[in-house]
């Protein structure tokens, strides 16, 4: 689907999975409206989110209409939201709050196969916890990943036309062409202001036990250092530099040659979960971008695309 000629420019609603590309595609959008081409909005979902209370996993209907308050309503610019956490809300009561704010909001989905979601996800909990793999692999699996990947209750929610799918998997092989769908429904070129790829890369598996190794001994022996202003920052700041840094790999080569570790526990999605999450994205099966990926999406065969499923055009 592409933006529709004349009426109001479109007003984009991003609600990406973790760990899809959405560093690297709002800073493309910061980009593109500090030049004055669109307008964007990330939300401020943590501090909202504090104020409905401890405990609270689903936020009632007035605190997701004071969220959606926060939406810009210029209308002489293409608009784009963008909130990656909220794909773990129910699908039907966010899009009726963003709905009587919005009334014809689209929204885009960026996905990314469950294995490496789960994967990318553990490696980037490393700073914040030592736990195992299988530990994380099984709490992660049964909570947020079980909403994160009902696709189908995003599809109902808005409806034929008006919600697009777009892979990460795409963005790998053709990082232009998977830019150009999302430039085609905002009606923004949004090419010229994207950053190099990529923004944040994991490290090596053996950095990564390292770090969980550290992190478990920080909360076993000075837990408090977990907890302080300094800890927050030098996590963020290793997060986002670690994969670019120039020659980490061979620092990392020489370091593990010198300091060798047992291989990783890398976490492993087991058939059960791959099949209950795949039982929610039925959606994806009719959309050319995903016929490439079904099977890494744990959905069987290749379904010949259909018109007008709400995938991008």
């Amino acid at each position: 689907m592409t933006a529709p000629a004349g009426g109001p420019p479109p007003r984009l609603l991003h609600i990406g999975q973790r760990k899809t590309a959405t560093t690297w595609l709002q800073k493309t959008e910061e980009n593109a409206a500090a030049a004055g081409h669109i307008t964007f909005c990330h939300w401020e979902l943590a501090k909202w989110r504090q104020r409905q209370g401890p405990g609270r996993l689903e936020p009632t209907e007035a605190a997701l209409d004071e969220l959606a308050a926060l939406l810009p309503l210029d209308r002489t610019r293409p608009c784009l939201a963008s909130l990656e956490d909220l794909i773990a809300l129910d699908p039907a009561a966010l899009v009726a709050a963003v709905a009587r704010v919005w009334p014809d909001v689209h929204v885009l989905v960026t996905t990314r196969s469950p294995q490496a979601y789960l994967t990318s996800s553990f490696n980037n909990s490393s700073f914040r916890s030592g736990v195992p793999a299988r530990k994380f692999a099984a709490i992660f699996a049964r909570g947020h990943m079980v909403k994160a990947f009902n696709l189908d209750a995003w599809a109902a929610a808005m409806g034929a036309g008006r919600i697009s799918f777009l892979p990460h998997e795409m963005l790998v092989e053709d990082a232009a062409g998977w830019l150009a769908r999302i430039s085609g429904l905002l009606g923004c070129d949004l090419a010229p202001f994207a950053p190099p790829l990529p923004i944040n890369v994991s490290p090596p598996p053996e950095y990564l036990l390292l770090q969980r190794r550290v992190v478990a001994r920080l909360a076993a022996e000075a837990p408090g250092i977990l907890q302080s202003e300094d800890w927050a920052h030098f996590m963020r700041m290793a997060n986002f530099s670690a994969g670019s840094a120039v020659g980490l790999a061979e620092y990392f080569a020489s370091y593990f040659r010198a300091h060798p570790l047992g291989k990783g526990d890398m976490p492993q999605l087991d058939d059960a979960a791959l099949v209950r999450l795949a039982a929610g994205m039925t959606v994806l099966t009719g959309l050319p971008d995903y016929a490439p990926h079904l099977a890494r999406y744990g959905l069987a065969g290749k379904v010949e695309p259909t018109e007008n499923q709400g995938g991008p055009a």
